[in-house]
């Protein structure tokens, strides 16, 4: 069921891997998720700025802006959550790809969200999340999403809960180059 609040933009355009219908914008009440352009470079990185994140150099988000220019698609969006003025405040996104040691299987696809420090604690990553799953929820053809988060992160574990995503049990360890090793929560949604 998609929220009153949520209103999909159809201009239809057709996704050139899957030829399925997608939006070019998704509407929220405060925000809209459109495709990341050359222009979002030091806004991108500003996003991946949280000290829990590997930062972004210039060329890394330059090469992330282009990976989504390429692989966005209807069953697997990458969109940048904007606000009323069209900036680049966060990236709300869904891939494939295993977790935890030994590769796990996961769920199903992976749902991610980042926004900007300035911009966290305002509800803009709960507007976007849950824009993200309306969407896909209409369009994609999944049955079900996957997201983990950091066992020390409640700010990502209320972000997650409010937008109707439950606790699998399951628990992994995982490693970065910023962070070291961490325990993280697996949780799914169902559509």
């Amino acid at each position: 069921m998609i929220a009153p609040t949520i209103e999909t933009l159809m201009r239809p355009a057709t996704d050139h891997l899957s030829g399925q219908v997608m939006a070019n914008e998704v509407k929220t009440d405060r925000l809209s998720l459109k495709s990341l352009r050359a222009g979002d470079l030091y806004d991108l990185m500003q996003v991946f700025s949280d000290k829990r994140l590997m930062p972004l150099s210039e060329s890394e988000a330059a090469a992330y802006i282009e990976r989504a220019r390429l692989h966005s698609s209807a069953k697997m969006p990458i969109y940048g959550v904007r606000t009323e003025d069209d900036r680049l405040i966060g990236v709300v996104s869904l891939a494939r790809y295993a977790t935890g040691q030994g590769n796990l299987h996961m769920f199903g696809p992976t749902l991610g969200v980042s926004i900007a420090p300035e911009f966290q604690g305002m509800g803009y990553g709960t507007e976007a999340v849950k824009a993200l799953v309306a969407q896909i929820a209409r369009y994609g053809g999944h049955r079900i999403l996957h997201a983990a988060h950091v066992a020390d992160n409640e700010a990502a574990s209320r972000v997650l809960v409010k937008a109707g995503f439950l606790y699998t049990g399951r628990r992994t360890t995982e490693s970065d180059a910023a962070s070291g090793d961490h325990e993280v929560l697996h949780m799914i949604r169902l559509l």
